[in-house]
């Protein structure tokens, strides 16, 4: 016998096949209904949440369930005021959810080898959950962890940043500059300086990166880019236009392309305009996106808007996830056991939130993939950007103990 659903179903009481879990709506889906047996349980030990009162968490959201079955369970889904957030044909459910700040509802669905769901709670209840604050991710034991001083080697672009690209790789230790004693590690990282000696009056930007075409190959979807760095006191902020730093991953995905994932920002200085302020980079039509956010966001204790220090190193921690379009709705992360390109979705970047110096802050901004014609590739890459001056100015930064984790 089959059973035919003729009408639009609440988000978390989707019934779906695991080739068709993408869809954000269910109208029409015949289904064996003598065959299905939903799953017995789900147990969701992350967070621990409740019915009849609200959990405080922090973003992103760290969600841990298993459930079981008589059929073996394969796949999860977590929906998120009715927004499905998560997708995965797995048997155990383990992932990172990014969410803005303030109350949310959820609710958990596992399915098995017939078809049969469970949703919790049922579908007229919530677990409700506040996000009082964020904290980037731990990652997995399975994560691969690339150490980007000590793995790999850097090199200036040709052919990248503007009309002029004089900076140089310059060696870490100088005796004129003692902060790099004080460095997280000692035995030194990058050191890029960039000077418009011959080029005046136009802007001067240099670009300095490491690529990875091995690490690219898979299809992870989570990336947590840590690293420290600092300006010297030698460095005159007014002739800094911008400190730009980005995470870029070019992979195959299901359309048969290879996309550019671009994780483009930077703290807009604009010379001695002193703008101070966040942009972030959109591939697709090749611009950057003014963001309302300082560089250093208001800190509890000052209650003021504060440009990076010279002289002092600083730590950041940006969380980015690739997601899958779904329409008006928001995106969502969409796993599968094994991965190939023909079953990668995932299209879309999630800048998720970033960490500046013990400060995690949500950003939550969603870009677009672009198709570059490349090959696949992971890397990393630090630009000095300076504005048109009239006279010889240099300016340097420092980066040490970077490294890059993904899952």
């Amino acid at each position: 016998m089959i059973s035919f659903w003729l009408k639009k179903c609440p988000a978390w009481r989707l019934l779906f096949s695991v080739h068709a879990m993408a869809a954000a709506t269910c109208f029409v889906a015949a289904v064996p209904s003598l065959a299905q047996t939903p799953p017995t349980s789900v147990y969701l030990q992350t967070p621990a949440v409740s019915t009849t009162a609200t959990t405080n968490v922090t973003s992103p959201v760290h969600f841990q369930a298993t459930a079981e079955s008589t059929y073996g369970i394969t796949g999860y889904a977590i929906y998120v005021d009715g927004n499905q957030a998560y997708l995965s044909n797995l048997t155990t459910l383990d992932t990172w959810v990014v969410m803005s700040s303030g109350t949310h509802n959820i609710h958990v669905t596992a399915w098995d080898s017939t078809g049969g769901y469970l949703t919790i709670p049922s579908q007229n209840t919530n677990y409700s959950i506040n996000v009082t604050g964020f904290a980037p991710p731990t990652p997995p034991p399975a994560a691969l962890q690339l150490n980007v001083d000590r793995s790999y080697s850097w090199a200036k672009q040709p052919g990248a940043g503007g009309v002029c690209a004089t900076g140089t790789i310059a060696t870490w230790s100088s005796l004129s500059d003692p902060n790099t004693a004080n460095a997280p590690d000692p035995t030194g990282g990058q050191h890029f300086t960039e000077s418009n000696a011959g080029c005046l009056n136009a802007e001067d930007n240099t670009l300095f990166a490491w690529k990875d075409a091995n690490d690219a190959t898979n299809a992870h979807t989570n990336f947590l880019w840590d690293f420290w760095f600092y300006v010297p006191t030698s460095t005159n902020p007014n002739y800094v236009q911008a400190l730009e730093s980005d995470l870029f991953f070019v992979v195959k995905v299901n359309d048969g392309n290879v996309h550019e994932f671009m994780f483009g920002s930077q703290c807009y200085y604009n010379g001695s305009s002193h703008s101070d302020y966040w942009q972030f980079s959109y591939p697709q039509s090749n611009h950057w996106s003014d963001s309302s956010d300082s560089c250093q966001p208001t800190r509890p204790e000052t209650g003021a808007l504060q440009a990076f220090s010279e002289g002092i190193w600083h730590h950041v921690t940006w969380f980015y996830q690739r997601v899958t379009p779904n329409g008006s709705s928001p995106a969502y992360q969409h796993i599968v056991n094994n991965p190939t390109y023909s079953t990668d979705t995932n299209t879309e970047g999630l800048f998720g939130t970033l960490t500046i110096d013990g400060y995690t802050y949500y950003v939550g901004q969603i870009v677009q993939s672009s198709i570059p014609g490349w090959t696949p590739v992971l890397g990393v890459q630090h630009q000095l950007d300076m504005p048109a001056l009239g006279s010889t100015q240099s300016i340097d930064e420092y980066v040490d103990q970077e490294t890059v984790y993904t899952w």
